[in-house]
């Protein structure tokens, strides 16, 4: 079984059910157009600016479906 990936989603300021997903690359986001290869494990994304990502108001992690 494989470990759950997700994709870095952004939160509108105005809307926060508005949500974009991105790449996070090099300290900043780029359009990550939901490609399973811009998606991170957990793991990853706590490494990411010393785990300052999973606690950002803004940032929703959307889990990546599996494909069948």
């Amino acid at each position: 079984m494989r470990e759950q990936k997700y994709y870095v989603g952004l939160k509108s300021l105005i809307d926060t059910n508005a949500i974009s997903h991105f790449l996070w690359k090099d300290h900043r986001f780029y359009p990550g157009f939901e490609k399973p290869s811009y998606s991170f494990t957990m793991a990853q994304i706590s490494k990411i600016s010393g785990g300052a990502l999973l606690n950002n108001r803004l940032i929703e992690l959307v889990p990546v479906e599996e494909e069948a």
